[in-house]
């Protein structure tokens, strides 16, 4: 059993997020509106509690995102759970450059304290996602404490390169573009 309760951290998550003037929604197993989607529904059966929160102004220019953010179920033998965060940046990849979009990701996941940006197995969605370890141990405020510490680390790392991504989806910048901007990047650093 959980030192620290899944819903209570989920639910403060998205308090969180609501003092950010952003809009969240928690949707629990069970408990739907007559417009929610299939996909959260199933998700929702599956995991037991979701948070979506739309993000207005992501990077420098100002993109829209949608987070997921739930905790994956585990055996009651593991000593950890685990809360999945997945930002989902486009969900129209440009096909014709899949290619270079995937070496442009590539070169920024190599640079990443945590999690990985993606495209979705059916080259249709881009997206970050982090899964985040949580010591059963903790109590609910050292559990929320940590959660929000790498939810911040995770949407962090989105603003950091979500102009890149998107302006090479977008066709605003071509793949030379892109991966010299990632490299004037490490030289600032």
């Amino acid at each position: 059993m959980s030192g620290f309760d899944r819903d209570y951290i989920l639910e403060k998550l998205s308090e969180i997020e609501d003092e950010e003037n952003l809009l969240t929604t928690v949707v629990k197993k069970g408990e739907y509106g007559d417009d929610t989607p299939e996909e959260v529904k199933d998700l929702a059966e599956a995991v037991g509690t979701i948070v979506m929160a739309d993000y207005v102004g992501a990077g420098k220019n100002g993109y829209e995102t949608m987070g997921v953010y739930s905790f994956m179920p585990l055996n009651d033998e593991e000593t950890f759970e685990v809360l999945s965060v997945n930002i989902v940046l486009s969900d129209a990849v440009d096909e014709i450059g899949i290619y270079d979009m995937y070496k442009i990701i590539n070169m920024i996941n190599n640079r990443l304290l945590i999690g990985a940006f993606m495209i979705s197995d059916d080259e249709g969605t881009l997206a970050y996602k982090s899964n985040i370890c949580i010591s059963k141990e903790l109590d609910n405020d050292n559990a929320l404490a940590f959660a929000t510490e790498m939810l911040i680390e995770a949407l962090g790392e989105v603003n950091l390169w979500i102009d890149i991504l998107m302006a090479y989806n977008d066709g605003d910048k071509d793949a030379d573009a892109c991966i010299n901007t990632i490299k004037d990047i490490d030289s600032e650093e």
